[in-house]
């Protein structure tokens, strides 16, 4: 990862840090495991990703939930557990 504010605590002006755009980290949820290229979206673990899952849907189905809900796409994988990775975000 590049050099940064990481972490959970706020700098010294009491500011968190937010990405809008590029490659950032992302804490994840690795319930189902996320391969690079998978999409994100909010887990129901506050503050964290997990995979979309889009198993069972039709293509206008998939379409549909692909607009609108994605955070960005992973660029690195998780196996298990929770974790930080690098994603495309915006």
């Amino acid at each position: 990862m590049g050099s940064g504010n990481y972490s959970n605590q706020a700098d010294s002006d009491g500011k968190m840090p937010i990405a809008l755009k590029g490659k950032v980290p992302v804490k994840v949820d690795c319930k189902v495991p996320i391969k690079q290229g998978d999409l994100l979206v909010s887990s129901a673990k506050k503050g964290y990703a997990m995979k979309k899952d889009l198993t069972g849907l039709s293509i206008d189905e998939k379409l549909e939930r692909i607009e609108g809900t994605t955070l960005g796409k992973a660029i690195e994988g998780c196996k298990a557990g929770v974790s930080t990775i690098m994603a495309w975000v915006g």
